[in-house]
């Protein structure tokens, strides 16, 4: 239509120079029509701008994920090792958790708080991909030691859910927890958790400080250490507070529901990222710049209705024959 406006400007602009006359430019109207066709251009791109004070309502859930990352998680009973499994589990899990806050603990001999709980999940996830064996120089596991840290985290966790996941194997020579999960149990923590490995077992790997594969783990003896799946006790500890044990190869649907019923929703109001729409602003102007611009190209079709009489008449009556 515009193209068609262009063509037909220029034909009577011809016309009118043929005898002599001229017609006013008015370089407005084409301003006004870019400006409009640019905020149009800004509009459709779909501009964001700033944060917002959104109402969250999410389940008064607190997680404390707690990885065994001793020696024989490095033993591979399939093609990944037990830890990248542990870790590939914990990662699902937090990415779906959304509702609630987590918190992050490694433990071999000894436990070691990586993230304390949070709704930030990109930091819980951060911290995760960097938990590595590497970590601990005191090898060996202590569940008994993490699952003490693990309720030391709850401490400002009144009135929320509490649970534990313990990711491990369950290889561990202390059998000293019985007493703890009960003490657990009394202040309202349930341990879920979830057995890494297999009853058939697997060989230790070692590694030099520059990741270089060393062989395998041996015994005083020299023979080759097996470390195996200790679903026993890993069910015992969940028994024990309420919690459930699953195997890696878990539902994580049902183990989300399973994790979050019963638990109270709290409505709080967040600072998020949440970039507001503002494409409203570019469209209402380019709206309002595209009225100026048919107001003057409605002035602009008068005057050259004026010029097309003047032409009429000097042309003899000729221009009104040619228009037919």
């Amino acid at each position: 239509m515009h193209l068609f406006y262009i063509w037909a400007l220029r034909r009577k602009t011809r016309h009118a120079s043929a005898f002599g006359l001229s017609i006013p430019k008015d370089g407005r109207r084409n301003i006004f029509f870019s400006i409009s066709l640019f905020f149009v251009v800004i509009a459709m791109a779909g501009p964001q701008f700033g944060t917002e004070d959104v109402v969250v309502g999410r389940k008064k859930v607190d997680v404390v994920i707690a990885i065994d990352a001793s020696l024989s998680m490095l033993a591979r009973d399939d093609n990944k090792s037990r830890l990248d499994i542990a870790k590939r589990i914990s990662s699902n899990l937090i990415e779906s958790i959304g509702e609630a806050r987590v918190g992050l603990i490694a433990f071999a001999a000894k436990p070691v708080i990586m993230s304390p709980l949070t709704t930030d999940i990109n930091i819980v996830k951060t911290f995760l991909d960097r938990l590595d064996t590497g970590m601990f120089w005191n090898q060996g596991t202590s569940i008994k030691l993490a699952l003490d840290e693990g309720v030391n985290i709850f401490k400002k966790s009144e009135g929320r859910k509490k649970i534990i996941l313990l990711l491990t194997d369950g290889d561990d020579p202390d059998a000293s927890h019985y007493e703890l999960t009960d003490n657990i149990a009394r202040q309202g923590i349930k341990i879920y958790t979830i057995g890494i490995g297999s009853k058939k077992g697997a060989q230790v790997p070692m590694f030099s400080k520059e990741g270089i594969f060393m062989g395998y783990k041996k015994d005083a003896e020299g023979r080759a250490v097996i470390t195996r799946l200790n679903e026993d006790a890993l069910k015992d500890i969940a028994s024990r507070t309420g919690g459930v044990y699953y195997r890696q190869d878990f539902s994580l649907d049902s183990f989300l529901q399973e994790l979050l019923i019963g638990a109270e929703i709290e409505k709080t109001s967040e600072k998020v990222m949440r970039y507001r729409d503002v494409f409203q602003f570019s469209l209402g102007m380019a709206i309002i710049f595209l009225v100026l611009e048919k107001l003057l190209s409605f002035a602009k079709v008068q005057r050259i209705r004026y010029y097309d009489n003047i032409y009429y008449l000097k042309s003899g009556g000729v221009y009104g024959t040619y228009r037919k």
